[in-house]
């Protein structure tokens, strides 16, 4: 065979098997992974794991600032109400930064039902409850329910002025009587400090 034709066979398997590697590479589906920041909407959480939740949760809460009537809301962005076919109650505990009574931190638990929004029952309902209620009152282990807002709002630990600064420790979806409960851990910690911030509540 001349060594033209040679030199032409050789760069066509050449390219067919660079043009097969392309593809499987491409094809795989560690190549088709997309990023947890880059994701859609939440529609459910069984299949994921507590890292996973953590970092699909912490760029969709919504903490919004306190209303003029003392509103507080927390929401949630693309979250779909299909979460709560399966888990009936949300529960988000907070600390209160550099706060402790006897060596134990004081601690704020903010717990709702799983439900659709009323505007959009497609979308995870935000939780609210009225902040200037709570600190209208003195400041003791105590949990606040309020006819008006979806929220109920817990305390611990707390010492004789009421702290403005909560930093989110947990999220927690539970379904009836504490069956299939899925948890996501947030707050300061040492390998987080640098690279991610934490989701801040102020009173």
């Amino acid at each position: 065979m001349p060594s033209n034709i040679k030199g032409i066979v050789f760069s066509l398997l050449c390219f067919t098997f660079g043009l097969s590697l392309f593809f499987s590479i491409y094809q795989s589906p560690e190549s088709r992974r997309v990023p947890a920041s880059a994701q859609g909407p939440i529609y459910q959480l069984q299949n994921m794991s507590a890292e996973e939740i953590q970092s699909q949760l912490r760029s969709k809460i919504r903490i919004r600032p306190t209303t003029a009537e003392g509103i507080k809301t927390i929401a949630f962005a693309d979250v779909s109400s299909n979460v709560c076919k399966t888990y009936s109650n949300i529960e988000m505990e907070f600390y209160a930064e550099g706060v402790s009574v006897a060596g134990e931190p004081t601690t704020m638990t903010v717990t709702a039902g799983c439900n659709g929004a009323s505007a959009n029952v497609g979308e995870l309902a935000a939780l609210s409850f009225p902040v200037t209620r709570i600190t209208s009152e003195k400041p003791r282990n105590k949990s606040f329910t309020f006819n008006d807002h979806n929220a109920t709002v817990s305390f611990t630990n707390v010492a004789d002025q009421w702290p403005t600064t909560w930093v989110l420790k947990q999220i927690r979806f539970q379904g009836e009587q504490g069956t299939e409960a899925k948890a996501a851990s947030f707050g300061r910690t040492p390998a987080s400090a640098t690279t991610e911030n934490p989701i801040i509540l102020q009173f």
